[in-house]
């Protein structure tokens, strides 16, 4: 195998495995419905790689085998993907990119999602825990369950748009699941002030920095420690395997340039060593 087929099987197998990695996610679970009607639940997929994803024969599958969700259409790069339930009423004002029969729909009690792809594979899965306290989401206000990049959180809802920014609330909620049921306050900020998620009534911010203090600490506690996983994670995150395919062409390429090189330099020195015995015989 000479060095240019050496290097074209190599960027075949680069380009090749990070294309069998890039995958879309769950990125947002209205489970809850809407003000308008519970049944208007939707689910939303996002694709944070640079490649189209074809959905066909793909399917967001329940853990119990309750609900199989079946999946087509063509989700872009770096792009939403909105799956609504029934019809495309349950997000008004935002069109659906696919519209397809829930079952019974989400169990307000909670579900484990799973994403699978037409070869069967589990590409991702989503565990919302008893009453999705996993994850998030507020019955009462409608929230959604919103993937952020230190976990879920609750917020008003994003269909087809980036989510809330979690690095704040992600940490109140994912503590918080943590307490005890008569501990857990809730707490989601808005714009005058902050509202008890279980209630619904008006608190002032001192009471929410109290309420929320004991779980804060809980969230600082449970990640402590964590930094090196964290490392890892996003050294082999989707997006750094673009990084790392570029790197070993970059590799393949030089290792191509110094076979050619070497092969330039042997037949030079061939080359020096005929001229020379040729002046030697023509003095002869």
């Amino acid at each position: 195998m000479n060095w240019r087929m050496f290097w074209w099987v190599g960027l075949f197998w680069v380009l090749s495995t990070y294309t069998a990695s890039a995958t879309p996610c769950i990125n947002e679970v209205a489970w809850m419905g809407t003000i308008q009607s519970p049944s208007n639940e939707w689910v939303e997929l996002y694709n944070d790689t640079p490649l189209p994803v074809d959905l066909s024969g793909w399917t967001i599958e329940t853990e119990d085998g309750s609900l199989a969700i079946n999946l087509s259409g063509v989700i872009v790069s770096n792009g939403y993907f909105l799956i609504e339930r029934t019809d495309d009423n349950s997000v008004p004002t935002v069109a659906a990119d696919l519209v397809a029969p829930f079952g019974a729909g989400l169990s307000n009690s909670g579900e484990t999602l799973r994403l699978v792809d037409k070869n069967g594979v589990s590409v991702d899965t989503v565990n919302g825990g008893v009453n999705w306290a996993s994850i998030g989401g507020n019955n009462k206000a409608k929230e959604t369950a919103q993937r952020t990049l230190n976990g879920w959180a609750t917020g008003a809802p994003t269909p087809r748009k980036e989510n809330i920014k979690g690095d704040i609330v992600a940490h109140k909620t994912t503590a918080s699941a943590a307490l005890p049921p008569d501990a857990k306050t809730e707490v989601r900020e808005t714009g005058k002030g902050s509202l008890d998620a279980e209630t619904g009534s008006a608190i002032s911010e001192s009471q929410a920095v109290a309420a929320n203090a004991e779980a804060t600490i809980l969230w600082e506690s449970s990640s402590s420690g964590s930094g090196t996983s964290g490392f890892f994670d996003s050294l082999f995150s989707k997006n750094a395997l673009l990084l790392w395919a570029l790197l070993l062409v970059a590799l393949f390429a030089f290792a191509g340039f110094v076979i050619v090189r070497s092969q330039k330099g042997e037949g030079s020195s061939a080359d020096d060593y005929t001229l020379v015995e040729d002046i030697i015989e023509n003095d002869e």
